[in-house]
């Protein structure tokens, strides 16, 4: 059984590293969530963010990194709904070996 990652210490030590409490977390959400289908919604849900607005910000930074691509300007047919609005942007994520080292992270780090 996978071990629960610890948030809160997340949050601590991301704010500390990072500079922004919400940096880290959101990049652990996006490397949980379907490599095709995240956005900012999905992450909001994930880490029970007050607001999308926050992970929109940081998946920002994570395409001006490389580590994401920019968001999709033609979503696909089944990409999830926000009730009868817009389907989300989605950022695909970028095949790089950032994704490795961060699940390493969070496995020595987080997990408990």
């Amino acid at each position: 059984m996978e071990k629960e990652i610890d948030w809160a210490a997340m949050e601590r030590w991301s704010a500390t590293v990072f500079g922004n409490v919400h940096r880290l977390p959101v990049a652990v959400a996006a490397l949980e969530l379907d490599p095709d289908g995240i956005y900012p919604e999905a992450i909001k849900n994930r880490l029970d963010l007050p607001s999308s607005t926050r992970a929109k910000e940081q998946l920002e930074r994570f395409v001006s990194a490389g580590l994401l691509k920019p968001p999709l300007e033609e979503q696909p047919l089944d990409s999830p709904r926000r009730g009868r609005g817009r389907p989300p942007r989605i950022y695909p994520r970028q095949d790089d070996e950032f994704w490795d080292y961060l699940e390493e992270l969070v496995s020595r780090r987080f997990r408990r």
